[in-house]
Order: structure tokens, then C-alpha cells, then sequence
């Protein structure tokens, strides 16, 4: 059950498409694999938050998170949020990784 702001439409489609990142119906596969499992459990104007289990398929050798894996969770969670202030996907997201 997710946590929403009020009824509105847009929040409904926040969480039908992060659903469908989730169980692979939207996005490429890198986005979907990246994604699969994560949960929708808040979603406030401007605001989502999610909670997900990482895989072993997205650890590194050392066993840490990959850093693309990070990189492709943030940009498709990320450019959900705005999605809840004005129904726009059309998010540009600069990221800089220094490891």
C-alpha cells in the first residue's frame, strides 16, 4: 500500500509505472533488471520514496552495489519525482560518479 499525498492521477501513474520497472512490463532491460523488486512506498508532490532488495547480479567484485546499477536507479526513480509535480518525464540528470 502506498503512502500518497491525495488522490490525483499522476500519483497513480507514478506507481503503475515504477509497478511496471518492477516486474519488467515498462523500460529496457538494463532498467527493468536494475529495478526489479523496488516499491513504491510514499509518493508526495515532488517526492517518492522507495525501498528494494539488491540482488547479487548488481555486486561488484567486492561485493558492493555496481555503480551503473546506481546510476540507472537514479535516473529512473529520479525522473519519476518531477513526474508528480507536472506529468513531464522529460528529466535531464547530470551525474558525476568519482570512485
Amino acid at each position: 500500500m502506498v503512502e500518497k499525498e491525495k488522490k490525483d492521477p499522476c500519483f497513480e501513474d507514478v506507481q503503475k509505472w515504477i509497478k511496471g520497472l518492477s516486474d519488467g512490463t515498462y523500460g529496457h532491460q538494463i532498467e527493468t533488471s536494475t529495478t526489479r523488486g523496488i516499491q513504491l512506498l510514499k509518493a508526495q508532490r515532488g517526492f517518492l520514496l522507495c525501498d528494494m532488495i539488491i540482488h547479487t547480479g548488481f555486486l561488484d567484485e567486492s561485493g558492493n552495489w555496481h555503480v551503473s546499477a546506481i546510476a540507472t536507479l537514479v535516473d529512473m526513480i529520479g525522473s519519476a519525482a518531477p513526474y508528480t509535480v507536472n506529468q513531464c518525464h522529460h528529466v535531464t540528470l547530470d551525474l558525476n560518479i568519482s570512485y
